[in-house]
């Protein structure tokens, strides 16, 4: 499982490779804060096959056996995605000052859940 490199910017668009179930692949990460309603957006784009992986989805914290924010996309293969807090706080979802600090993402092979 690896980190991947978040920051509080309000709009951040980046490029990494993720190791995936034995191979590396090269995603762009696109995430923005949605003031009105308070919570980060996050779109996916596979930069191999130039097109978007899915748009907006919303950057919530999942427990129980559902920590897999990507879990209804595990037939396209692309790992497991895990917002993690890293303190307990009332919202319960990273806020625009804490994303990467106090709540990072974890991306891991689809067998890690």
């Amino acid at each position: 499982m690896v980190k991947i490199p978040l920051t509080n910017s309000p709009n951040q668009t980046f490029t990494c490779s993720v190791p995936i179930n034995g191979a590396n692949r090269r995603f762009k990460f696109n995430l923005w804060f949605n003031y009105q309603a308070n919570y980060w957006l996050f779109s996916l784009y596979d930069v191999a096959n130039e097109s978007w992986i899915f748009l907006n989805l919303p950057l919530l914290v999942y427990k129980g056996s559902e920590w897999n924010i990507i879990h209804q996309l595990d037939y396209m293969k692309i790992g497991i995605c895990i917002m993690l807090p890293e303190v307990a706080d009332k919202v319960g979802h990273p806020t625009e000052n804490n994303i990467g600090t106090d709540y990072i993402m974890i991306w891991g092979d689809n067998d890690n859940v």
